[in-house]
């Protein structure tokens, strides 16, 4: 029989289920994956070539990643696809689930591939009515998953459970618990809590600022202004900007504000765009100044082209680089 290692405890993972309420569900996803795989009909070959190794992971990364990866696998580890998690984790575009999934099913390496199909399938066998967005939560969930893997065949392991979160166990409240071969050690389903588990906490509403983004021209260059050395887009090239919706009329009041004068302002159109937390909407204003502010570099066309400006800016640095022409 093959050896296996220890099964996720009845719920929560914080340990406060007592000991024989663990012991009572000691073999759960183990006996989970025996009926998954048994439902499914997965096979299982450990080994395999690092052709073939990286044919499976080259479906899994974006082209330009899969090049990168390409020229690091031949440049540190001999031109051979890495065998193990941790090895393959080094190379670019591949994470925690792929570096894993890859491992266990090419080279047999008893590692879980844990990903949102197998933290539903766990929290409802489980129980477990912790966040799984928590990224402590997802980390004990790994660990115990890594314990009730099976030894002999990891790969298969992998493959029943991602099979039955895929097609069975179904998220948004609609599993197919009928032809669910875990339904009557599943916790969820017998307390009826299919459509609660897994908890995700809700994502916090995205910060919309509005900025007013002052395109300036002074003997013609243009005014680029160095970003902090920390938090967002540190040390990058970035137009003026101020927070809130101005006109022209207070555009001018800004630019006195910064001892430049406005020979002209006119809008240069709008442009959004969004980061992980929060969102600039920005509004533009073409100006002809005169004045010093120390903080402003003046950039002529070659300068310009050469600054790291973010891509937030992209439209309205479409528009600078027409006018320096």
């Amino acid at each position: 029989m093959a050896q296996r290692r220890h099964a996720v405890p009845h719920v929560g993972l914080g340990d406060h289920a007592p000991a024989d309420a663990r012991e009572r569900r000691h073999s759960v996803l183990r006996a989970l994956y025996g009926r998954a795989a048994r439902r499914r009909g997965v096979s299982h070959r450990a080994g395999g070539t690092a052709l073939e190794a990286l044919g499976g992971a080259r479906l899994l990364l974006a082209g330009a990643e899969s090049q990168k990866a390409a020229k690091v696998i031949v440049s540190d580890f001999g031109g051979e696809l890495p065998r193990t998690c941790a090895s393959l984790k080094t190379l670019p575009g591949i994470g925690d689930y792929t570096a894993a999934a890859i491992a266990s099913i090419n080279f047999g390496e008893p590692v879980a591939a844990v990903d949102g199909n197998l933290l539903r399938v766990a929290a409802r066998v489980s129980g477990c009515a912790d966040d799984i967005m928590d990224a402590k939560v997802r980390k004990q969930f790994t660990a115990h998953l890594n314990d009730a893997i099976d030894l002999a065949r990891p790969g298969a392991y992998n493959q029943a459970m991602m099979d039955l979160g895929a097609t069975v166990c179904l998220p948004n409240g609609a599993p197919k618990c009928e032809i669910c071969p875990a339904r009557m050690m599943c916790e969820a389903y017998k307390n009826g809590l299919t459509e609660v588990l897994p908890v995700r906490a809700k994502k916090k509403a995205r910060k919309i600022e509005e900025r007013t983004v002052l395109l300036l021209f002074q003997n013609g260059k243009a005014a680029l202004r160095k970003r902090a050395d920390t938090g967002l887009l540190a040390s990058l090239w970035e137009f003026p900007s101020v927070l809130g919706n101005l006109d022209e009329a207070g555009v001018s009041l800004v630019l006195a504000q910064m001892g430049l004068s406005a020979q002209t302002v006119e809008p240069a159109g709008s442009a959004k765009h969004i980061f992980t937390h929060i969102e600039w909407d920005m509004k533009g204003y073409f100006a002809d100044v005169t004045g010093e502010n120390d903080d402003l570099f003046w950039a002529d066309a070659a300068a310009f082209d050469a600054a790291a400006i973010p891509t937030a800016f992209k439209k309205f640095a479409a528009l600078v680089r027409a006018r320096l022409q």
